[in-house]
């Protein structure tokens, strides 16, 4: 039996060989007709054959194709003075009629072939006036009058074929929306399709982020060519539902905005190098002491230095130049520590201060000089020979358009769309002349313009607090409604028909019976 398999086998490889016509292995393949290549094939003998093979595939005139033959239907693919990454499909010719517009027949070293004229004009039935346009007409040759740019074709029937062009990589504006810069095998850069569909919230869109994401939606990468980037929308911190569920409305570092964070599993403390926000719970990862730069990052929460409300094992601590609160391991009390129950004892370097005559919190610093630095986020008052936050300068009132102006590191923005600075606060006394603590849609509290409206509990407050006789107002999204409230408990209970309901871990609120908490 296996003499008849052989020798059929056999038949099929001399029927083949002995069925097309014999070439030369030479570049240019010399006597194979159009569409057709220079392809090797080796008998059972071990004898090694070119023999002119059809092309299956392949681009057109002007497709790209990277030095190999093969990639071109006419199996003709030219390099211009030998430079691959300059390569294109092309046909052979006798004379300049035999070329497509924009090509002139050249002699070369085997055989005429049709090039690209080196002074053609674009108005010359060109219709690659732009990266992306089409050039499926005209043998894919319109790309011919446009320097650097090339015609991308699987063959000669795709309808699809798009000029495209050479692009730098490290250049994130080289190439259109909706393209990204991809290498070739020889090392070119060129302008392609994104092979990645229009991502969701959440969804991966590395590639330096030049893969898409929805039209309402941007790509956040935290570093070059970060391969966790992912798809995410603008939100706002004090509106309740602002991002779907199991997405957090964060700020990643310290100097993003506010963004719907795919929310991770690592609890504060878990370490979070591997993926940065995304591993942890809260989407808050952050390297916390600034004067060891080799610890590792750890999942962290935001904090109130008021309320020390850190998990047990965790102290409230001063981050960064924004004056951000986050939550770090206990230690020795090093520079940002909140200090405000025992104030020196609590920190290493025995000096508790008050950053600002108008702080309501007091932190740890470090003596300094012109000798001896602060760490990063902050700053060394040479009057006081003191560590102070590296913040703002604006006061609580001013206008802001971020915390980094503001002397406290927080810039809010009111239900008018008001953005000004203002600080953190438990009670009216630590607020200036005007202000009051009160809460924004039941956040933190901070110190807000004085705001007293006349509307009951239960009535509507589409303006926000300041509608509200009580200064308090929620936003129910569910039933898109708003209603003015207030606390209640055991000892205050509400007048019906409302009922007390806990909003969160330690405050509850008069609310209609249907409202359901978030």
């Amino acid at each position: 039996m296996p003499r008849p398999i052989r020798f059929f086998v056999l038949f099929v490889c001399l029927f083949v060989i002995t069925s097309a016509v014999s070439c030369s292995p030479a570049l240019d393949c010399g006597v194979c007709p159009l569409n057709t290549t220079c392809t090797p094939v080796t008998g059972n003998n071990g004898t090694r054959n070119f023999i002119c093979l059809r092309n299956s595939s392949g681009s057109e005139v002007g497709g790209v194709c990277f030095g190999n033959n093969r990639n071109c239907l006419s199996g003709n693919c030219y390099a211009p003075d030998g430079n691959q990454n300059l390569s294109y499909c092309t046909i052979r010719c006798k004379i300049d009629a035999d070329c497509n517009a924009g090509y002139t027949c050249k002699a070369e070293a085997g055989g005429d072939i049709c090039v690209r004229g080196a002074q053609t004009s674009t108005s010359k039935g060109c219709e690659c006036g732009k990266e992306g346009a089409s050039c499926n007409k005209n043998g894919h040759s319109d790309c011919a009058t446009k320097e650097g740019y090339f015609c991308l074709s699987t063959g000669a029937q795709d309808a699809n074929a798009r000029c495209t062009k050479q692009c730098d990589p490290n250049d994130t504006d080289s190439c259109a929306s909706g393209l990204i810069c991809t290498a070739t095998p020889f090392g070119q850069y060129l302008c392609i399709q994104s092979p990645y569909p229009k991502s969701g919230l959440g969804g991966n869109c590395s590639k330096g982020g030049k893969a898409q994401c929805e039209d309402d939606q941007y790509c956040y990468t935290r570093w070059p060519n970060d391969t966790q980037a992912f798809c995410t929308k603008y939100c706002n911190p004090y509106q309740e539902g602002d991002c779907p569920k199991d997405y957090s409305c964060e700020s990643p570092r310290e100097q993003d905005p506010y963004l719907c964070v795919p929310k991770g599993t690592g609890k504060v403390g878990d370490d979070c190098s591997a993926r940065d926000v995304l591993d942890c719970e809260t989407s808050i990862c952050a390297q916390l002491d600034p004067r060891n730069r080799e610890e590792r990052p750890i999942c962290t929460q935001s904090c109130s230095p008021t309320t020390e409300n850190c998990p047990a094992g965790f102290r409230c601590r001063l981050y960064g130049h924004l004056y951000r609160y986050l939550c770090a391991k206990s230690g020795d009390g090093g520079i940002g520590t909140i200090c405000n129950k025992n104030g020196d004892a609590d920190c290493k370097s025995k000096m508790c201060i008050q950053p600002d005559s108008n702080s309501i919190n007091k932190i740890c610093t470090e003596p300094c000089d012109g000798t001896q630095p602060c760490p990063d986020g902050y700053t060394c008052d040479l009057s006081k020979k003191v560590c102070l936050p590296a913040t703002g300068k604006k006061k609580i009132g001013d206008p802001c358009t971020g915390p980094q102006e503001c002397v406290f590191g927080t810039c809010v923005t009111d239900s008018s769309g008001k953005q000004f600075c203002t600080q953190q606060c438990t009670k009216d006394e630590q607020c200036p002349g005007g202000y009051q603590c009160r809460n924004l849609e039941f956040t933190q509290l901070y110190c807000l313009p004085e705001q007293k409206g006349d509307k009951e509990v239960g009535e509507a407050c589409p303006n926000g607090p300041g509608d509200c006789k009580t200064n308090k107002c929620i936003s129910d999204f569910i039933k898109n409604r708003t209603f003015c409230t207030q606390s209640c408990n055991d000892q205050i209970p509400c007048q019906a028909p409302y009922v007390c309901t806990k909003i969160s871990d330690t405050e509850s609120y008069c609310t209609p019976k249907d409202y359901e908490a978030p």
